[in-house]
């Protein structure tokens, strides 16, 4: 083996401070990330978005949060975006809006 290195970069010191403003305030944080769930949830406890007794959809990869709420559909056709709608003014929503409204809230 020649060597092995490992990269990281520090949280900035006002992203604690801006999270628990905002809890303070009655804002739910949830963090979506595309990164490692094990890694983004090492970085949530640091920035203390969530502690030992982690909400269940406090840290959620990219991929999950689109398996919950199954992505977006288009007012129009409701067709999954993109759609083949011939509007021109595309209104999305989200397919599984009470899913969403539970990871909210």
């Amino acid at each position: 083996m020649i060597g092995i290195i490992g990269l990281g970069d520090r949280i900035r010191d006002e992203v604690p401070d801006a999270i628990r403003t905002c809890m303070n305030a009655g804002i739910k944080v949830r963090m979506l990330t595309g990164d490692n769930k094990i890694t983004a949830t090492a970085i949530a406890k640091e920035c203390k978005l969530i502690n030992e007794k982690q909400e269940k959809y406090s840290v959620l990869t990219g991929d999950e949060f689109e398996e919950l709420v199954g992505g977006l559909v288009c007012i129009n056709c409701n067709s999954s975006i993109p759609c083949e709608c011939s509007s021109k003014h595309v209104k999305e929503r989200v397919r599984n809006l009470p899913m969403f409204q539970t990871i909210r809230s």
